[in-house]
This record gives structure tokens, C-alpha cells and sequence, in this order.
């Protein structure tokens, strides 16, 4: 039983050392594939609007912890600049 949990131990920490590099790579450097980088940034772009996570429904059983819905995503001047330097940033990656 010991050999068992040491074992299973060893893969959890595995596990989570894998999951923590390869998450690191994804949001700090080169993502590995395309398709990672473009999951990555439609995560980022929903997490940037309530709207669209109310639209579509990700997490309307979780409001009582995000507070999504009593936020509204009004673009000012500000945000427009924002987006134009997120958006350069983006395609310079």
C-alpha cells in the first residue's frame, strides 16, 4: 500500500509540473500549435466581456461567484486604444 501511494504521488506531481509548464508556455511564450493559441485567446476575449459570457452561458450557474452579470462592457475611447494595442500585440505573436 505504501509502494502504491508513493507511486501515485509521484504521478500526481507529474502531472501537475507538466500541466504547469505547459500552461506557462501557452499564456508566457510561443504557444505550441495554433489551435492552442486561438482556444487561449477566445478564453481571454469572453473573460474580457460579461456580455459575452452571459451570451453565451458559460457561466450563469456561477454568477454568485463571478459577478458577470451586473457588469455591463461599455467601450470608451480607452478601450478602443486598448484593443488596438492588445490587437498589434496579438499579431506580432
Amino acid at each position: 500500500m505504501k509502494k502504491f501511494l508513493k507511486w501515485f504521488g509521484y504521478s500526481v506531481a507529474l502531472l501537475v509540473t507538466l500541466g504547469v509548464l505547459y500552461l506557462g508556455n501557452l499564456f508566457f511564450m510561443k504557444p505550441l500549435s495554433l489551435d492552442h493559441y486561438l482556444g487561449k485567446e477566445v478564453i481571454l476575449e469572453f473573460l474580457d466581456s460579461p456580455e459575452a459570457l452571459t451570451y453565451m452561458g458559460i457561466v450563469d450557474g456561477f454568477n454568485w461567484i463571478t459577478r458577470h452579470q451586473s457588469k455591463i462592457s461599455i467601450s470608451g475611447l480607452e478601450d478602443l486604444e486598448e484593443d488596438l494595442i492588445e490587437a498589434k500585440k496579438v499579431k506580432s505573436m
